[in-house]
């Protein structure tokens, strides 16, 4: 069977790409992607050679660490607009390679999870964006991704500070029903689009952890 390939536009300059992401070879590369040094607890690009950014120094959080592709800013905050609110779907295939060029350097045989979305904001938006990065993860990649969590619909997040994120995740966040027995002693990748103040990716981690969990990282596209 011969395997048709589509000519789209490229999201970013226009010009044509047979790219699945929908964003051409050039413009790829063209996104900075994290450097060292970074925060060893939540992945910030740091100016000094080592340590611990500003608001980590006096911060706990259930994960290990968060480790980011991109800084939110710049082209790749465009372009996470573009994937999150534009429905350009597509992005989510170079979302979907740049993560698992990671777990598979860093966390080789660690289950995938997705960070949940309450299924009232999945239906009222008609998908779910980290769904759809590791749906490729698991079926393109071969990875073994889980979807073991939900989370309850509430207010939202974006007004809030780390300490009132918490509160308002309290409770929301759970395991789904016969996937308790599935944690036990593992290691968890948590994904995420971005890494704001930590607090969904904490709670997320204190109900696996809880649930059996051995230890939980969290991965997310970019980091505010």
């Amino acid at each position: 069977m011969i395997e048709i390939e589509l000519i789209r536009k490229c999201f970013i300059c226009g010009g044509n790409t047979i790219e699945r992401s929908g964003i051409c070879c050039d413009c790829a590369q063209s996104i900075p992607a994290i450097q060292s040094p970074v925060c060893s607890l939540c992945g910030m690009p740091l100016i000094s050679e080592q340590g611990l950014c500003i608001r980590c120094r006096d911060t706990q959080y259930s994960f290990e660490n968060n480790t980011s592709v991109y800084e939110y800013c710049g082209l790749a905050k465009d372009l996470m607009y573009l994937y999150k609110f534009e429905k350009c779907r597509g992005i989510a295939w170079l979302y979907a390679n740049r993560t698992a060029e990671i777990i598979r350097d860093k966390w080789t045989g660690c289950i995938i999870v997705p960070s949940p979305a309450s299924r009232i904001k999945k239906k009222k938006k008609g998908w779910d964006q980290v769904e759809d990065i590791c749906r490729i993860l698991r079926k393109e990649y071969k990875l073994p991704v889980l979807s073991l969590l939900g989370k309850k619909h509430g207010t939202g997040q974006k007004k809030l500070n780390l300490e009132n994120r918490k509160a308002n995740l309290k409770g929301r966040i759970y395991i789904k029903k016969k996937r308790k027995r599935v944690l036990e002693g593992k290691e968890i990748v948590l994904i995420d689009d971005v890494f704001t103040t930590g607090a969904t990716a904490n709670e997320c981690a204190q109900v696996l952890r809880g649930a059996g969990a051995l230890r939980v990282y969290s991965l997310t596209i970019a980091i505010d």
